[in-house]
C-alpha cells in the first residue's frame, strides 16, 4: 500500500529534521490559554507565508516567537469579525508595541521544545492521527458540536469541513 509506504518515509524523514515550531505550539498550547495559543499559531502562519522566515532554524523560530505582537490576529482566525487595526488579513495593531511573549517565556518555550514530555505529547498527536486515516497535508480531524467527528482532506474541500461544523461561508465560484 503506498499510502502507508510514503507515510513511513515521510515520517523518518522528519525525524532527521527539527521539529521545533511543531513543539513550541504543543507546549504553547498546554502552558498558555487559548487565545495565546491562537495568536502564535496564526502568527507563525503568517511569518511562514507572508513573512517567508521558516521557523525550522532555533534562531528563527526564536526571533519569530519574540516579534509577535500581543495584538496579532488573523481573519481566519477569528470568531468573530472585527475592526480592529490587525483586521484583514493579519499584522501588528496599535496595540503599544506589546509583545505576546516576555523574553523569559520565549526562553522557557524554546527549551521546552526539547524536552521530553513536549516531544511524547506530539509523537502521541501525529501518532493519533495517522491512527484515523491522515495521510497528507491538509488534514484534518474536525467534530461538531454533537460530538460527531469526520476526517478532510485537501485545501479544496473547507467547504466540506464548514457544512459538516455548519459554520457559514459563501460557496465556492468559479473566477
Amino acid at each position: 500500500m503506498y499510502v502507508c509506504m510514503y507515510v513511513k518515509r515521510d515520517t523518518n524523514t522528519k525525524k532527521k529534521k527539527k521539529n521545533q515550531p511543531m513543539r513550541a505550539l504543543t507546549y504553547i498550547k498546554s502552558a498558555f490559554p487559548t487565545d495565546i495559543y491562537i495568536t502564535a499559531f496564526g502568527y507563525l502562519f503568517h511569518a511562514f507565508w507572508t513573512l517567508h522566515k521558516v521557523p525550522n532554524d532555533e534562531g528563527i523560530l526564536r526571533e519569530v516567537l519574540s516579534e509577535i505582537p500581543s495584538d496579532f490576529h488573523l481573519d481566519c482566525f477569528n470568531t468573530t469579525p472585527s475592526s480592529s487595526p490587525t483586521s484583514g488579513g493579519g499584522g501588528g495593531g496599535g496595540g503599544g508595541g506589546r509583545k505576546l511573549f516576555t523574553p523569559d517565556q520565549v526562553a522557557q518555550i524554546m527549551a521546552a521544545t526539547s524536552a521530553p514530555e513536549v516531544k511524547d505529547t506530539l509523537k502521541a498527536r501525529v501518532d493519533e492521527a495517522l491512527k484515523r486515516g491522515a495521510f497528507g497535508a491538509p488534514w484534518l480531524w474536525a467534530t461538531d458540536a454533537n460530538g460527531h467527528g469526520e476526517p478532510f482532506f485537501g485545501s479544496d474541500r473547507w467547504h466540506w469541513v464548514y457544512d459538516f461544523l455548519g459554520v457559514p461561508h459563501r460557496e465556492k465560484a468559479s473566477l
